[in-house]
Order: C-alpha cells, then structure tokens, then sequence
C-alpha cells in the first residue's frame, strides 16, 4: 500500500510528498498496462509533471498542507466556476489514495486571486467556498471517508500565496490538510485553561512537623521574644525614694563644695 511508510507520528511533508509521487507513478503504469498506447504511457510522465508544477507540499501549524496551485494558461478550475479541469481530476484523486488511509482529519480550503470576479451575483469569497466544496467531493468520490472532513472553508484572496503579486495564478489554490492527531493531555489542559483563565503559580505549604516536637520548639522562641514583666509597685516606690535621697545628699555636697571655693577668695 503506498501510505503504509507514513505512519501516525510520521505525519510529514517530505513523507507526503514521496507517497504523491508513488500514486502519481502508479497511475500512469496502471494506465500504460491498460491501453497498452502511447497515450497511456504518456499519461504518467505528464501527471508526473503536473504534479511538480501544481502541487507543493509543506508544513503548517497544526498539521501537513498540500496545495494545489494554478499556473499561467493551466488552471485547475474553469475560469469563473467550480467546475475542475481533468488535471485537477487526477491530482486530486492521487491526493485522495494518498491520504484517505490515514488517521488524520481533514480540511480543505478555497483561495483565489485578487482579481474580482466578473460577474453581479457572485464574489470571489462563493468562489472559493465553493472550489474548496467541490475538491471535497472529489475526495469523497475517490475514497476519503466523509466523516474525517473536519471544515470546508474559502478565503477569497484574503491569504495569498504569492504577496507581491496579488494577481499571480498561483494565489487561486486548493489547500488539503492532514491535521495533525493532538495529544489528549494537552487538549484537555488548553480547555482547561480557557475555561478557568490563567493558572496561577503553586505555592507549596510548609511540611507539618510531629506535634511533640513543633510545640518543643516553639516555646523557646516565645520565651526569648517576651517582653519583661513588671515589677511590683513597692519595689518601684523603693527604687524612687533611693533616687531622691542620692539626688540630695549631691546636692548638699555641691552647695559645700561651693562655699569651700569662695572661702579661698576672701
């Protein structure tokens, strides 16, 4: 089977790129056997360069995005409609062998380019909602579970390819997304978070220490922190008696001291 290499954590553009080139060879062999032509042999070698010209392969947030682009004088639509051209028939159907084993969803989108659209009754933005409409049917028709069709969406010209040329061909695209299968923890955590608003930072509580020990050590520490009690009030009446008694015995001996002085000028 042409996708068993990719697998589900292989979910990769270089991988998808290399089973597009298996489905496309495989076809145009296919073809070759059945007609046994030139037609038929010329058939692959042609999808094969439609396929270097038309689709490029990368990598999105989220996901595997092949596209599909038009090139000058090779559209993939018909001008104004969503009707697909033949080419745009087989490379969807080899995108379709490519992916339709898969365990991805899908999305497909619409976008054309900045050129408005001739006409009264529709704008570019029915345009591209209804490629992108008609590249899923396609996809159905060439095997893609219905059921892995995540969103079918257009973008008229709202997102191009080209930005420096508003008008270049390749801005009138079909995108194909493989979504990339999300990790259910961090799906969970991302509602969750959306849900209740920012987490706030966790702060552990201190480690309760054994009842014996903690009360131990504390009373120590409430001991030294105390304030002094006070003293009695006669021990105080005492304390203030003794004041007063020095202080006038200092006097007496300062008054003495004075005429003790003066006496030696006279």
């Amino acid at each position: 089977m042409i996708t068993d290499h990719i697998k589900k954590a292989e979910l990769k553009p270089e991988n998808v790129a290399m089973s597009l080139r298996k489905a496309i060879r495989g076809k145009g062999a296919g073809q070759q056997g059945a007609q046994g032509s030139a037609q038929g042999a010329g058939r692959g070698p042609g999808l094969e360069q439609a396929l270097m010209d038309h689709v490029r392969v990368d990598a999105v947030d989220g996901g595997v995005r092949i596209q599909i682009t038009d090139r000058e004088g090779s559209p993939m639509f018909q001008l104004g409609s969503a009707e697909p051209t033949e080419k745009c028939r087989e490379i969807l159907a080899a995108v379709a062998e490519v992916i339709r084993d898969q365990d991805a969803r899908i999305a497909v989108e619409g976008h054309t380019d900045a050129a408005p659209f001739r006409g009264d009754q529709i704008t570019n933005w029915e345009l591209s909602t209804n490629r992108a409409s008609a590249a899923r049917r396609m996809l159905e028709a060439s095997g893609l579970d219905p059921a892995r069709v995540a969103r079918v969406v257009g973008y008229a010209d709202t997102d191009l390819l080209v930005k420096e040329n508003p008008k270049d061909p390749q801005n009138r695209r079909i995108s194909v997304i493989l979504l990339q299968p999300r990790d259910g923890a961090a799906a969970l955590a991302e509602l969750k978070k959306e849900v209740q608003g920012p987490v706030q930072p966790h702060i552990p509580a201190p480690a309760p220490e054994p009842s014996g020990q903690s009360q131990a050590a504390q009373q120590p520490s409430q001991a030294l922190q105390a304030p002094p009690a006070p003293a009695p009030v006669s021990e105080l009446r005492d304390k203030e008696q003794s004041a007063r008694q020095a202080l006038q015995e200092k006097k007496a001996a300062m008054k003495k001291k004075k005429r003790d002085v003066m006496g030696l000028w006279d």
